[in-house]
């Protein structure tokens, strides 16, 4: 009878997060580029584990500024590029999920970034690239995470999360208010090939030519987000 009750549906693919993941940025300090600062109140604290579900126009949010006016003042987005880096206090081993916790209002100047790209380092001079973390899904007001996880790990100190501003939109400003660093014990190091992040549409093209057949399955889809 229980089994009966069971949910019939085909077989799908479930993606959650390794269970050997662990956040190593929290509490890390980390540096800006331009100003040094957030723009004008927004001055959000970026590695204390607090994110926000919605737009706010206080510090709960961290504002990267960038203006062509040659009189504009607090540009922290040089060129339209800004970045953050997080420096983790010691080199650090296995090193594979990056992540930013963004919010999008074009109607507020408050744009979605053209590319947020992610480096590492040992001496804070040198860096490689590792790849572009997801592109957000820009819902209006609605905070959101944006990822990137790596086949194989890396080892460094620094990281730097490179925000690129789109030129053509007029947008001035992308607001964040969290950064994540972890680690994976389970993935070996090598070159950090970015794990394509599964989307529905993934989903449909890998379930292409699949026995569809019914079958009982208890199934759960894993998702993170904090307040």
């Amino acid at each position: 009878i229980l089994l009966a009750a069971l949910l019939v549906i085909p077989a799908v693919l479930v993606f959650s997060a390794s269970a050997d993941e662990v956040l190593v940025s929290k509490g890390k300090s980390y540096t800006v580029s331009g100003t040094g600062i957030g723009k004008d109140k927004y001055t959000a604290k970026l590695t204390d584990g607090t994110a926000t579900e919605k737009l706010s126009y206080d510090d709960k949010w961290f504002g990267l500024y960038y203006q062509t006016s040659p009189d504009a003042t607090g540009i922290n987005a040089p060129d339209g590029v800004g970045t953050i880096t997080i420096d983790l206090g010691e080199e650090t081993a296995n090193i594979a999920t990056y992540k930013a916790h963004v919010v999008v209002n074009l109607g507020s100047g408050i744009g979605v970034p053209k590319a947020v790209e992610v480096s590492v380092s040992n001496d804070n001079k040198n860096f490689t690239n590792v790849g572009k973390l997801s592109a957000p899904a820009a819902e209006t007001n609605i905070a959101e995470w944006i990822t990137l996880t790596t086949e194989k790990s890396v080892s460094a100190r620094y990281v730097r999360f490179t925000f690129k501003f789109d030129l053509e939109s007029k947008a001035v400003f992308v607001f964040l208010d969290e950064l994540e660093v972890y680690t994976d014990a389970s993935k070996e190091a090598g070159d950090p090939t970015p794990t394509p992040t599964p989307t529905e549409d993934t989903v449909i093209n890998l379930l292409d030519g699949v026995n569809a057949s019914p079958i009982c399955l208890v199934c759960s889809i894993s998702t993170s987000s904090r307040i």
